[in-house]
């Protein structure tokens, strides 16, 4: 079954909400940089425990070699939301490199800049309750964000509890309205932008 694709923009976030997602996406890319550098003195185990029958390298098997333990080390850059895009896109940068190595063996080591952050991260599968999902507010037919970006230790508390998201909607089998309190929350809700086809592809969704 094909895919189809569609971008949309967070519109105008906040300059709180703008930090919160700067340092997630630093966040990540350290906790990426990090991954890459722990594989890198075993890849010679790496590369006998997790090629397949084929002779090939699946992105899974390479995600497994991230245990348990590590991921628990994963969890001083902040990254709880991230895991899975984590593994996910460690062992695809890892494969990438085994495979091309093989014909280019002075390739250069993947590595990431700390500190900074410069990619896309695919982090998001669509959840209400974890990573993310789309609200709607059915009086202004506006769409909405709520974006997963905290682990529980940096969840904030809203201060304008009595008018953020009153009225919002879960577009999910459910259609559950977002219960908005004075306990601490580890996602933004931002509004979103984008044009007429785009939500007619929302709508067919």
């Amino acid at each position: 079954m094909g895919l189809r694709t569609i971008i949309l923009k967070l519109h105008k976030p906040s300059q709180a909400k703008k930090l919160i997602l700067d340092k997630a996406f630093v966040n990540y890319n350290n906790a990426l940089a990090f991954l890459l550098e722990k594989a890198h003195p075993h890849l010679t185990e790496i590369k006998e425990h997790c090629r397949g029958r084929g002779g090939s390298f699946s992105i899974l098997s390479l995600s497994k070699w991230v245990d348990a333990a590590m991921s628990r080390e994963l969890n001083k850059f902040g990254v709880q939301p991230f895991k899975d895009s984590l593994r996910l896109e460690f062992a695809t940068l890892l494969a990438g490199y085994i495979k091309r190595q093989e014909t280019m063996p002075d390739l250069e080591y993947p590595r990431v800049r700390t500190g900074s952050y410069s990619h896309s991260i695919y982090f998001c599968r669509y959840d209400t309750k974890r990573n993310c999902c789309l609200l709607f507010d059915e009086v202004t037919k506006r769409y909405y964000a709520k974006l997963y970006l905290m682990n529980n230790a940096h969840a904030r508390v809203r201060k304008d509890v009595s008018s953020a998201g009153a009225g919002l909607m879960h577009v999910a089998k459910d259609r559950r309205f977002l219960e908005r309190n004075r306990k601490k929350e580890a996602y933004l809700v931002c509004p979103l932008d984008f044009g007429r086809w785009q939500e007619d592809m929302l709508k067919e969704a």
